[in-house]
């Protein structure tokens, strides 16, 4: 009994969604969107050299730089 109570709402449902004018509601959505805003991501890139020098003692050099990729979809 349960199974035709389900598959009865399932129907009214699928009944009133082709009743609805689906092109004019897709339309819209279309004209709605707004175009994506430019996303712009900045990488870090720390860089570590290690010298060793003539008395054993050991040299640390680090380079930080940032770079800012922005990339635009169109």
């Amino acid at each position: 009994m349960g199974n035709t109570c389900k598959s009865t709402k399932t129907d009214s449902i699928i009944a009133s969604i082709v009743e609805s004018p689906m092109s004019i509601v897709s339309n819209n959505q279309l004209e709605e969107i707004p175009p994506p805003p430019p996303s712009t991501t900045t990488t870090k890139i720390t860089t570590t050299k290690l010298y060793q020098s003539s008395n054993g003692s050991t040299i640390r050099e680090e380079k930080e730089e940032e770079e800012e990729i922005t990339r635009t979809k169109t």
